[in-house]
């Protein structure tokens, strides 16, 4: 009866922080190119914002997503 309440719980909580999802980002050849050319700025050392990395790791994550299929 326990284990019942708290799935509940846990399935209403699920059920807020769904909300709407984020529209997708477009995935163009200028997202790619700029996502390489900070990929080589953080290569060299070179001091990147905290969005420019993540988004330097997200075209990295993404090209050998790519490479994997």
């Amino acid at each position: 009866m326990r284990c019942l309440a708290l799935l509940s719980v846990l399935a209403a909580c699920n059920a807020f922080a769904g909300g709407t999802p984020e529209p997708p980002q477009e995935r163009d050849g200028v997202w790619l190119q700029n996502g390489i050319k900070q990929q080589q700025r953080q290569g060299a050392h070179e001091n990147l914002s905290e969005k420019e990395a993540r988004d330097a790791l997200v075209v990295s994550s993404y090209i050998c997503g790519v490479v994997e299929l």
